[in-house]
């Protein structure tokens, strides 16, 4: 990534400061998901800053596979900051009988403070990227939005058995009628997802 013209010309004792403002932002390195990494013997709790990791090497992918006329660096954007919220309110894992509006409520909440806690020159534009995810209004925020539930679902197909006890119709609950509705938008995406389904039920991942 390259750095700001802005902050390249600072001097290098405020440039330091700035940056250890950004320590503040590792500290999603020890947030918790609910996936889990490692091997069963030794096994934790995945970051959102490896989920954020993993998402994008999955968009490069997909961009780079499909066609589209996303702006790229846009989708790399939002994805690169959307769990940032996450370290205000933790992962809030998404379960069908959830209250969905108290959840939006609450991450709406931790993304107007989160940018608050960055330097001064990424907050502005992070909280532009924030806001742009959280509306889901332009395709390139819906596209980071789908390619965060894909990389969600390509992770644990290593560990099955965090898949104890799901159906098939909670998985369709949990991708929720929003999911359903963006994928028109993107064909071929909305072909990987129904091909991932299909797979979930084969390997028996999801029951029936």
């Amino acid at each position: 990534m390259i750095l700001s013209p802005i902050l390249c010309m600072m001097p290098m004792d405020n440039q330091l400061d700035e940056l250890f403002k950004l320590r503040t932002i590792h500290k999603l390195k020890a947030v918790e998901r609910f996936a889990h990494v490692g091997t069963s013997k030794k096994q934790r709790h995945e970051s959102p800053a490896e989920h954020t990791w993993s998402a994008l090497i999955i968009a490069d992918y997909l961009l780079a596979t499909t066609r589209n006329n996303l702006n790229n660096q846009q989708v790399f954007n939002l994805i690169l900051y959307h769990d940032l919220p996450e370290l205000l309110i933790g992962d809030i894992p998404r379960t069908p009988n959830e209250d969905l509006k108290e959840k939006q409520q609450r991450e709406h909440e931790a993304t107007k403070r989160t940018s608050f806690i960055l330097p001064p020159i990424l907050s502005p534009r992070v909280k532009q990227l924030l806001e742009e995810y959280e509306r889901q209004e332009t395709p390139e925020s819906q596209y980071a939005k789908l390619v965060d539930y894909l990389d969600a679902d390509i992770h644990d197909l290593d560990y099955p058995e965090d898949w104890k006890g799901w159906t098939l119709e909670y998985y369709k609950k949990i991708r929720g009628k929003d999911v359903e509705r963006q994928l028109k938008n993107f064909p071929e995406l909305k072909k990987v997802f129904e091909e991932l389904t299909a797979y979930l039920v084969k390997e028996k991942y999801l029951e029936t």
